[in-house]
């Protein structure tokens, strides 16, 4: 189904938000593989993506890169082997009293865009 004819249909949307977390985005990803997984079964059809079943896929910070991925197609788990092969470069690795104080800086957007292009093709 095309985009146009996605927005047009009469009837509920379906509407998938993922939050962020940084790294902690594993975890979304974790659950998002389960309900693929089910949504693959019950559709019989092996290149079932979640982008087939919801109408808007969206989110916040890591969320968005996320959503970003399925929203082009990606399986779950392809986004899931991006996360562990790049999230080191993404993500920076504060230890506990940076992170209670506050100072923990989150990534650059150069950082994340490096790491990013190979997967999203930017």
């Amino acid at each position: 189904m095309s985009l146009m004819e996605r927005i047009e249909r009469e009837g509920p949307k379906k509407l998938l938000a993922v939050d962020g977390g940084g790294i902690r985005g594993v975890l979304a990803l974790e659950v998002l593989q389960g309900i693929e997984d089910l949504l693959r079964a019950k559709s019989g059809r092996p290149d079932f993506r979640l982008a087939d079943y919801f109408d808007y896929i969206a989110g916040t910070s890591t969320g968005g890169i996320i959503a970003a991925g399925l929203s082009m197609g990606m399986s779950v788990g392809e986004i899931l082997k991006f996360y562990q092969e790049a999230g080191a470069q993404m993500f920076v690795k504060a230890n506990l009293s940076r992170r209670s104080s506050g100072r923990c800086s989150p990534p650059t957007p150069r950082s994340a865009r490096k790491s990013c292009r190979p997967c999203f093709c930017w």
